[in-house]
C-alpha cells in the first residue's frame, strides 16, 4: 500500500526551504530513499516519521 503522505510531506520541506540533501542527512537516509517516500512508493517507518516530524517542527520555530 503506498504511504498517502508523501506528497504533503513535499508540500512541507519546501515550504520551509528544506532540501532533499538536509532532510536525508538528517534522517541518516539517501536522497534516493527521501524521493521515494515522497512518491508514496515506500512508507517510513515510525522512527523515520517521528525525526521527519521533529526536522519539520524545528522549522517552523525557525520561522516564528
Amino acid at each position: 500500500m503506498p504511504w498517502i503522505y508523501g506528497e504533503l510531506l513535499r508540500e512541507r520541506r519546501k515550504a520551509f526551504g528544506i532540501t532533499i540533501v538536509e532532510l536525508a542527512e538528517k534522517m541518516g537516509v539517501s536522497q534516493a530513499y527521501i524521493s521515494r517516500v515522497e512518491l508514496g512508493a515506500i512508507a517510513p517507518v515510525q522512527e523515520q516519521i517521528e525525526v521527519i516530524l521533529s526536522f519539520l517542527e524545528s522549522a517552523i520555530r525557525g520561522r516564528a
